[in-house]
């Protein structure tokens, strides 16, 4: 019988899971290797739907359609204590084969992930963190610009403002149903 490998948000021991390295090497794939400079986009997802896409992005990686993309990880159930996000969201680590440097082949992968997986963030952006950046820290720890490329995804709608958006609509009051334009008639 084959073994069931555990999903992200079934691991509580280890900080982040990566998957499994092809052996071969291809064109659009490398077996996993510090790469100088190196960087990765950043997928920050609910951990509601973390599993759901860990295993779209796997799937993906082991077809070959991650140009560019060295290896792959996801954070898991691990409870980071000053990090007062790990509870909620879980993020998925695209590693990039060209150097950070390489504005222009970063943003074409980025764009390809962007093409085969869906995804919203609250701030708007995909970012591409350098490993520069991961050792200088976090906001969290003082830094202020935590990325060195963005690309523009939709926004999801924070849960404070939908809330606020909820309460202000149904504080919202109707006039008369006098005042009412019936547009059926400006046809």
């Amino acid at each position: 019988m084959a073994e069931r490998k555990l999903k992200p948000t079934e691991i509580f021991d280890v900080e982040s899971i990566r998957h499994p390295i092809i052996e071969t090497t291809t064109e659009s794939q490398l077996k996993y290797k510090e790469i100088e400079n190196g960087g990765k986009w950043l997928m920050f997802i609910n951990k509601s739907k973390l599993d759901e896409v860990w295993e779209k992005c796997c799937k993906l990686y082991d077809e070959g359609q991650l140009t560019g993309v060295s290896n792959i990880r996801s954070s898991t159930n691990y409870k980071i204590p000053k990090n007062r996000f790990s509870n909620k969201t879980g993020v998925i680590r695209f590693y990039c084969v060209p150097s950070a440097n390489n504005e222009t082949e970063i943003m074409e992968i980025g764009k390809n992930i962007l093409k085969l997986i869906p995804y919203q963030s609250d701030s708007g952006y995909m970012t591409y963190k350098s490993d520069e950046q991961t050792k200088r820290g976090t906001r969290q720890t003082g830094q202020k610009i935590n990325h060195l490329y963005k690309l523009e995804v939709p926004r999801r709608l924070p849960a404070e403002d939908f809330d606020k958006m909820i309460k202000d609509f149904a504080a919202l009051k109707t006039g008369p149903s006098s005042t009412k334009k019936d547009f059926t008639q400006n046809k």
